[in-house]
């Protein structure tokens, strides 16, 4: 989180979740939820509450550029009901192609892609250094060797030429979201 405070870019890659960056805070809280489901609620509003603070930085005078990667499975996993994952669709939408943030979609059309599971960030400090941040299932590890940051920049630059342009991608969103809304139940009038 320290590095990514002082980033002046972000590309984020992401195989199965919204980034901590994006997500709504009934997102954030359902995955949170589900990926420790005895914790007590106190932890959980701790955690919600740090992963919240950090989306602080996007909204500054001057936020870091960001790029973000998702895999179609992100929008169409049903993370805390339908109308959760409406609520982060549409604030991916209200974000898409707003000031510095990117966001492009991997459809499920590509197939395999030579890149999945987990997820990747990159960070590119005020002084030029890049950082590489790779992360799974409650893991993450910061990677500064440099042949080894080169290589994941290489992996992202294929992903990103592989992903659908910001239109596609938006129109991809609003499908899921229409997905969604189908698996609500309907109000009685």
């Amino acid at each position: 989180m320290e590095l990514e405070a002082e980033a002046v870019e972000i590309l984020h890659y992401g195989s199965h979740t919204v980034s901590g960056l994006l997500q709504t805070e009934a997102y954030a809280r359902a995955r949170m939820r589900a990926a420790d489901p005895q914790a007590p609620d106190e932890t959980i509003d701790a955690r919600v509450t740090a992963r919240l603070s950090r989306q602080l930085r996007l909204s500054e005078a001057n936020p870091p550029r960001m790029t973000v990667i998702l895999d179609e499975a992100v929008l169409r996993r049903r993370v805390g009901g339908p109308a959760v994952m409406r609520a982060q669709l549409a604030a991916l939408l209200k974000v898409l192609g707003v000031g510095r943030v990117l966001i492009q979609i991997l459809p499920f059309e590509l197939g395999e892609y030579g890149f999945s599971g987990g997820a990747q960030t990159l960070l590119v400090l005020a002084d030029g250094t890049r950082i590489a941040y790779v992360e799974g299932d409650g893991v993450g590890t910061v990677l500064e060797e440099p042949g080894i940051v080169t290589a994941r920049w290489h992996k992202y630059d294929r992903l990103r030429s592989l992903a659908l342009p910001p239109r596609e991608s938006e129109a991809l969103i609003r499908s899921a979201m229409e997905d969604h809304a189908r698996c609500s139940p309907q109000s009685s009038t």
